[in-house]
């Protein structure tokens, strides 16, 4: 992502990014992350379809 510095070259200097290359940015994340609560999620439902039948249930004291 190309960020740039405001103002005078120091270290103190602000930097910018611009609006659409952080949208995209973020755009992309939010992809990623989706995709992989996904395969979790798949992998979750699995696990409750598939486990023993002795532990079906679950009693919090």
């Amino acid at each position: 992502m190309p960020v740039v510095r405001l103002g005078a070259d120091s270290q103190k200097a602000a930097f910018g990014i611009h609006v659409k290359d952080l949208a995209d940015n973020i755009g992309r994340q939010l992809e990623k992350t989706e995709k992989k609560k996904n395969q979790l999620m798949e992998i979750v439902a699995w696990l409750l379809k598939n486990r023993p039948a002795s532990r079906r249930f679950f009693y919090f004291t």
